[in-house]
């Protein structure tokens, strides 16, 4: 039960609690005021902590949960090319207009307001620690958004008159509102092409299985399809749900993954189906690839998704 079991929390928030007690110093020349200030925000932020290490402690996992908090955090970062770390947070910038063009003026004009440097050092920090795992993922920059969000709102603060003549237009109601408008369409049919038009493959890919399944039959989705376990109220074979734990080098170094055991267990569980993408490259796998072709036989293939039937298993006479 201990080896099963894992969680890791991310303390990127730390840097967010860290540009507000520098605020707060800022405001305060009282010592005894920054810590009755200071003391409560470190509550807050260790109660949650505490608690799930209270929970693993009691289960007599303590030392599972040490290594997904701590030391494997520290396995993750990579050193990309120095021009990566100028690309992705390029490429937030951009994909955050028109909010990154209202940041420029607020940073370029001259007056400043009272939180503009304290607004400075918060993007800053979370910028870091955005950048230091050297694994740039978009949704990384989630975090990024809310002091860039605070900064960019100034533009609209009283004082219109020091802005650039192109920024005053665009801050009018009627321009700058349409303006808004338009990028908030077009927004939304981004938004409905990528995910409401998009078909549901779990649900499909689950449909397609849930007819033929047995109670006690397995499944295992070797792709980012596996919400589907929920549909069909399965649990995965092996542990390592999510696709990238099994056949990326770089988690299985990083998590201590036996991934011979792994496999060795999928095989004792012989699901009665296994799904995967035609891309996940899962030739790779020598044991896994030869065992799959050796006891399973393709049964379809549904867009980009592969269905591979046990072979102890009669087909559908018609699907």
């Amino acid at each position: 039960q201990q080896n099963s079991k894992g969680q890791c929390i991310k303390y990127v928030v730390l840097f967010d609690a860290l540009a507000f007690a520098i605020l707060l110093m800022v405001r305060h020349t009282s010592w005894r005021t920054l810590w009755r200030q200071w003391l409560p925000m470190g509550i807050g932020m260790s109660l949650p902590f505490l608690s799930v290490l209270v929970y693993y402690a009691q289960l007599g996992a303590l030392d599972t949960f040490l290594f997904y908090t701590f030391e494997l955090s520290s396995r993750y970062p990579e050193s990309p090319p120095f021009v990566a770390y100028l690309k992705s947070p390029l490429d937030f910038f951009l994909r955050f207009f028109p909010v990154t063009l209202l940041l420029g003026s607020v940073l370029l004009r001259r007056f400043s307001f009272p939180y503009k440097q304290w607004g400075l050092l918060w993007s800053v920090l979370v910028l870091v620690v955005v950048l230091l795992p050297g694994t740039f993922y978009g949704h990384y920059y989630i975090q990024l958004m809310l002091p860039v969000s605070f900064l960019a709102g100034e533009a609209f603060n009283g004082q219109r008159s020091k802005h650039p003549r192109w920024l005053r237009w665009f801050l009018r109601p009627i321009p700058g509102g349409t303006f808004i408008g338009l990028v908030l369409v077009a927004n939304w049919l981004f938004q409905k092409k990528d995910y409401l038009d998009r078909p549901d493959y779990p649900r499909v890919l689950s449909a397609y299985v849930s007819p033929d399944l047995e109670p006690g039959d397995q499944v295992y989705f070797v792709n980012d399809a596996h919400v589907a376990y929920f549909l069909l109220d399965r649990s995965s074979p092996v542990k390592y749900v999510h696709p990238s734990l099994l056949w990326s080098e770089k988690h299985i170094q990083a998590l201590e993954i036996d991934v011979a055991a792994q496999i060795d267990k999928l095989k004792a569980a012989t699901p009665k189906f296994i799904i995967f993408k035609k891309d996940d490259r899962l030739e790779s796998r020598k044991s896994f690839w030869n065992w799959l072709q050796a006891d399973y036989t393709k049964e379809t293939t549904i867009d980009r998704f592969q269905v591979y039937r046990y072979r102890g298993q009669s087909s559908p006479p018609d699907r």
